[in-house]
């Protein structure tokens, strides 16, 4: 059965059984609410870095992050490198922010390899359940 953490604006839910991390944002997201989730994951014993990830973040408002933030975020990503990370996100300032995300991955060699963005869940989980074979 999967497992739910959560507070206000931010959850994760992990799915040993598929090998797969589902991270919601909903809201104005609060961007230390994010790294606190990302620690507690990291620390989860069912976490395994290798799991795909796929962040929902087509009801959240990320207006908080700065460049900074996503920095920090991107660099420490609890994921291994090309480990396949999904992003939902709608057009406008959520899609640049997760493009920044990915730039700063990029440079620090985190993020970039195996990160796609889409706009539909289907989309996204047919991406994933590929990138896993």
């Amino acid at each position: 059965m999967p497992k739910l953490n959560a507070d206000a604006s931010t959850s994760y839910c992990i799915d040993i059984a598929n090998r797969q991390v589902t991270v919601t944002l909903v809201g104005v997201v609060d961007p230390q609410h994010l790294m606190k989730r990302q620690a507690e994951l990291r620390m989860d014993p069912d976490f395994d870095p290798g799991f795909a990830l796929l962040v929902d973040a087509l009801q959240a408002d990320l207006s908080a992050f700065n460049a900074d933030l996503l920095r920090r975020l991107a660099t420490g990503i609890p994921f291994n490198r090309g480990a396949p990370r999904a992003f939902l996100v709608n057009e406008g300032l959520n899609h640049a922010m997760i493009r920044m995300f990915q730039a700063f991955g990029d440079t620090s060699g985190h993020v970039a390899e195996g990160l796609n963005i889409f706009r539909d869940r289907a989309s996204a989980l047919l991406w994933l359940a590929s990138e896993r074979r």
